[in-house]
């Protein structure tokens, strides 16, 4: 199996779905004030927040611990989830397409056309 280099950097984007200000015990994603590892990298700490005029978030600023890359923290805490992320600088651009179901019927294979029941 091959690998791959992907940069840590200042900057890092993460899946809007993936924060909280607030939440239960049972998300374990990132949440204000709470920590939570990057896959493949190192264990942050959501610090503080900016928002928009409207209310929704810009910006996380976050802290990341420099010992935690590969392990887990030295001193034992525990982190309770891991999210995606990707370089804001170095990522690069892609066109994603999310399809719904191919067919309009769960067994295209039982209609007189299949081409018919395409979605």
């Amino acid at each position: 199996m091959g690998t791959r280099e992907v940069p840590f950097t200042r900057e890092v984007w993460i899946e809007r779905e993936d924060f909280r200000e607030e939440a239960n015990k049972k998300y374990k994603r990132l949440v204000l004030g709470k920590e939570v590892r990057l896959r493949g990298a190192y264990v942050i700490k959501a610090e503080r927040i900016e928002k928009d005029d409207a209310g929704n978030i810009t910006t996380i600023f976050c802290s990341y611990d420099p010992e935690t890359l590969g392990k887990n923290p030295a001193d034992g805490r525990k982190v309770k989830g891991v999210i995606h992320w990707v370089s804001a600088d170095k990522g690069l651009p892609a066109e994603i397409r999310q399809y719904d179901r191919l067919f309009t019927v769960a067994n295209p294979a039982a209609a007189d056309n299949f081409a018919e029941t395409i979605n």
